[in-house]
């Protein structure tokens, strides 16, 4: 089982989008799929494409984003309190 992987356009780093995958079927996938999650580095939601990703066992240690212990949320850019309450992190968009 992998993780599918792709890289933040505003820091350059990589982060786990939190899809798990068995490496054959993420190799099967369409490759024009669009779907987003929200970046650990920057806090923003990104939008890629299948074709932007990797599947991979794990980040290297090095790659791992030490969380920060917070008790308030942090808001992005433009982001409201309101998408806090958003149902999921990443999904993927139809059309």
């Amino acid at each position: 089982m992998g993780v599918v992987v792709v890289k933040c356009p505003v820091t350059g780093r990589p982060f786990s989008t939190g899809i798990q995958v068995e490496r054959e079927d993420f190799e099967a996938l369409q490759q024009d799929s669009m779907t987003t999650s929200r970046c650990p580095h920057c806090g923003l939601e990104h939008i890629w494409w299948t074709r932007e990703a990797r599947c991979i066992d794990a980040l290297p240690p090095d790659n791992r984003l030490k969380l920060k212990s917070s008790s308030e949320p942090q808001l992005a850019f433009g982001e409201s309190a309101l998408s806090l309450h958003a149902p999921a992190a990443t999904r993927v968009i139809e059309g």
